[in-house]
């Protein structure tokens, strides 16, 4: 899979622009503050990253960003079918389009192959295919978290940390409870009395579900009864009972009904018609007999259907529930009732219930810690490799395990063992850069530069070990310099040439190497303030790198030093 296409609209200082790319490494170069990082950000949006209406453009009332990706024969049929658990449309012609769009009133809508989805679905498809590493994956890569989630990335062990954490997650719970059970005699009983009181109450009203619906609509009924039995009497005269009701003209109307069909055969389904009128009305005047009989007989029960539908609706106001919600709370506090009046027995069972809990913990955390140490030595022997290759060839580079501590938060300790929702270890990935350095801690010892090094010495094992076609670094070349630059440079491109690797970079050591390369370009027009992105050619190439590397005034020899740069970058050796 590679990026094709990007269509960007309205964003921050992009008015409009569209991009083609190629697989390899894309280089994304210009000057500080000319919108490098708009693109990256656009690309991160449209994958499902949060949507921000303060990235709309002044004086729009919505962005749009459009990506177009080229999948690979193996890769069509696995994402169509996550798509279709999905519900969306599959991808035509081998091309996955995902559009994003940011309205002004915070509602975004977001498509996979124009049918509606939402972002989660998006991050979902995307995860596996997209690496990116911002700005601030220097701070990451200093928090224990990222160095521990790098090293199960590493070793593949998604399953097994998933499994602990679920596991960790029902030993904690099963401790809440326990916890909760730790009541003293005095606060026992009163909640025993509390509960029992509610139960009591809703007992005696007994409610039914739908019984207060039920009982308004009959309370409007007999709220009306006086109408009724008006109304229902003055309709009844009409069509039976009054000196010339409806019925009694029908009956009239009959007998020269029948001499007529008699006559004229054609006209018996009219004399039927006027029949079965005769009959309808006689059983509407019955209806209307016993409706008058009804509500005459009930007005007095309008007092006891007023209490009761107080008893109920001051029940549903009470607990903040419907009649079906009361019913399910009743037999919650029956349940907790029950466990409070035979608490040790509740207890002695969620005890045995923690222990086996534990048991399974502790075995999974084990396993988890094995598999750590069994990938770490490689792990780390591959990243020193990396390093050499960076300019650090007696770098020291290991992965340091220690046992969780009991004053951690989110641990428990039992058995005199501590364990957390990530295992049983504090992962610290320790760090020297030179011979003689005391090695320590890497977030303490590591310069920025260094930072940087061991940043993509890390993103090139990951990568190594299980390949993502897309990867996108933004300024890694952060406090290195020229000579290291190009290392890094060879480094990326080696990537490139397996997968698609964009590179946001301010060393022409660097863009040197790209298979494509863009130049961000800002401009004020009135008061509007433009970016614009154009792909370089061979010759805007070479003057933009020598700009990179010699300012902008360029000379002969900036010039001859950059083409020296981009020709040597096109003959680069094999990936390695």
């Amino acid at each position: 899979m590679h990026l094709s296409d990007l269509h960007i609209k309205n964003l921050t200082v992009i008015q409009e622009l569209s991009l083609q790319f190629e697989p390899g490494l894309i280089a994304l170069t210009g000057e500080t503050g000319a919108g490098k990082s708009i693109l990256l950000n656009a690309l991160d949006m449209v994958l499902g990253a949060r949507g921000k209406t303060d990235m709309i453009r002044t004086g729009s009332d919505r962005a749009q960003i459009t990506a177009q990706f080229a999948l690979s024969g193996s890769e069509i049929d696995p994402i169509n079918a996550v798509l279709d658990d999905q519900g969306l449309p599959p991808c035509e012609n081998g091309l996955l389009l995902i559009r994003r769009q940011l309205n002004e009133n915070g509602r975004h809508r977001q498509w996979i192959n124009d049918g509606l989805t939402t972002t989660a679905a998006i991050r979902t498809l995307m995860a596996p295919h997209l690496d990116m590493t911002g700005q601030h994956a220097q701070q990451r890569l200093l928090k224990p978290k990222f160095q521990r989630e790098t090293l199960d990335a590493y070793a593949r062990l998604q399953e097994r940390t998933e499994e602990v954490a679920a596991l960790f997650a029902d030993v904690l719970a099963t401790q809440q409870e326990i916890q909760a059970c730790g009541l003293d005699e005095q606060e026992k009983l009163g909640r025993q009395d509390w509960l029992q009181y509610q139960i009591d109450e809703i007992e005696r009203i007994a409610p039914q579900v739908g019984e207060d619906d039920n009982l308004a609509t009959q309370r409007k009924r007999l709220a009306n009864a006086a109408k009724l039995q008006s109304q229902g009497h003055e309709a009844a005269q009409l069509i039976a009972d009054g000196d010339a009701n409806a019925l009694k003209m029908l009956h009239h109307a009959m007998p020269l009904l029948d001499q007529l069909a008699q006559m004229d055969t054609s006209l018996a389904p009219l004399r039927n018609q006027v029949n079965e009128a005769a009959l309808l009305l006689e059983e509407a005047s019955r209806d209307l007999a016993n409706l008058n009989l009804e509500a005459s007989s009930e007005p007095e029960t309008l007092a006891q259907l007023d209490d009761r539908l107080d008893s109920l609706y001051r029940l549903q106001r009470k607990h903040g529930k419907d009649l079906q919600g009361v019913l399910t709370l009743l037999e919650e506090m029956k349940a907790e009732l029950g466990r409070l009046l035979d608490l040790d027995a509740h207890l002695a069972n969620c005890e045995a219930r923690l222990h086996v809990q534990f048991q399974s913990l502790r075995e999974a955390a084990a396993q988890l810690t094995a598999a750590r140490k069994k990938h770490a030595s490689d792990f780390a022997n591959q990243v020193c490799r990396e390093l050499a290759d960076l300019g650090m060839p007696h770098a020291l580079f290991e992965v340091c395990f220690e046992p969780l501590g009991a004053h951690q938060a989110r641990t428990l300790t039992r058995d005199g063992l501590t364990l957390g929702a990530h295992g049983a270890e504090n992962i610290t990935f320790i760090f020297a850069a030179n011979p003689g350095q005391k090695p320590g801690p890497l977030q303490h010892v590591a310069s920025g530069g260094e930072l940087s090094r061991t940043l993509l010495a890390l993103k090139r094992t990951l990568q190594m070990a299980d390949p993502v076609p897309m990867t996108v670094f933004d300024e890694v070349d952060a406090g290195v310099g020229g000579g290291i630059g190009e290392v890094i440079g060879r480094k990326l491109a080696a990537l490139g040439q397996f997968r698609q690797v964009f590179c946001v970079t301010h060393l022409g050591q660097i863009a040197a190497q790209a298979d494509q390369h863009f130049c961000v370009q800002k401009t004020v027009e009135g008061n509007q303030t433009l970016t614009s992105v154009a792909s370089l050619s061979a010759e805007e190439r070479v003057q933009e790198i020598a700009r990179m590397i010699g300012g902008e005034a360029l000379t002969d020899v900036t010039l001859a030093h950059a083409s020296e740069m981009v020709r040597s970058g096109a003959q680069r050796p094999s990936a390695g």
